[in-house]
């Protein structure tokens, strides 16, 4: 009974130092392929989850959350978000782009409503971030037809 008695307060000691892992809600693109960064991408504008949108927005050189000030940034993804909401989508191919062999485009086909608009999504791969979408040809989108 007398080891019984250690082993209680033991046993919630341990419980009290144990840390619970959280999952992270952002995540950055190192090691995603192009694709793979543009779907993480067109999922997070449809839930209008700026801050994964801006962990996979930038140039080259870096994230621009790390270098245009964050309101600014949040409201042009706000903005960007709003324009790539969508039903579905299908990656229909990656290509380079000529000149730039730092860079991928990727043509999506988006459903939006009853339409089928074919958008190209230039990609860069930065210094330190991987994959990260440069430019998007919104105009696809909001084109009158």
């Amino acid at each position: 009974m007398k080891r019984f008695g250690l082993f209680v307060p033991a046993l919630l000691v341990l419980a009290a130092c144990a840390s619970r892992a959280e999952p992270s809600r952002s995540f950055d693109a190192a090691g995603l392929a192009p694709s793979l960064v543009v779907e993480r991408f067109l999922q997070a504008a449809n839930r209008q989850d700026l801050e994964t949108m801006a962990r996979l927005w930038g140039t080259a050189e870096g994230l621009v959350i790390e270098r245009d000030p964050r309101a600014e940034v949040e409201k042009r993804l706000f903005a960007t978000a709003l324009i790539l909401q969508h039903d579905d989508f299908e990656i229909q191919g990656e290509q380079i782009v000529p000149g730039r062999p730092e860079a991928k485009q990727i043509i999506v086909r988006m459903q939006i409503g009853e339409r089928q608009v074919p958008v190209a999504y230039t990609l860069v791969r930065s210094k330190k971030r991987g994959w990260l979408v440069e430019s998007i040809d919104l105009e696809a989108i909001t084109a009158r037809r």
